[in-house]
């Protein structure tokens, strides 16, 4: 009958050297988490590397969030203008009103004053017209 734990090891050793800081030299096993399926039961970083490792990813996966947090946070929930909000789902790629309906959560009717107002601005050329696929109906 398994259990889900590999054979008893030999658990005489009571020195093990750290991966993650070997200047240090030998420590003992108090300092090293467990792990049962490694063959000497104990994790190869110390205690103290594996919490300062743990703490880089999760500082890195934080900056990173923040970096891309535009992305990640959809338009309609930023609070911008109607007309920011359709150049900036026209800036992401957003290539007919379907899109940028669903990107920034706008009826269709304002979707459409909105891109005629942009074209009057001159925000808007001809050859982006021709690219996409919009309908103005102002």
């Amino acid at each position: 009958m398994k259990t889900g734990r590999p054979p008893s090891r030999d658990w005489t050793a009571t020195f093990q050297v750290c991966t993650g800081c070997p200047e240090k030299g030998l420590q003992p096993l108090d300092n090293f988490y467990r792990d049962a399926y490694i063959p000497n039961g104990r994790m190869s970083r110390c205690k103290v590397c594996k919490r300062k490792e743990t703490i880089d990813r999760e500082v890195t996966r934080i900056q990173t969030a923040r970096k891309g947090n535009q992305m990640s946070m959809p338009i309609w929930k930023w609070g911008l203008t109607g007309k920011s909000k359709v150049m900036l789902a026209i800036e992401r790629g957003a290539t007919n009103q379907a899109e940028i309906r669903r990107v920034t959560r706008l009826p269709e009717d304002v979707i459409c004053d909105l891109l005629a107002d942009l074209y009057d601005e001159g925000k808007l050329d001809r050859r982006s017209l021709k690219a996409r696929v919009y309908r103005l109906c102002a």
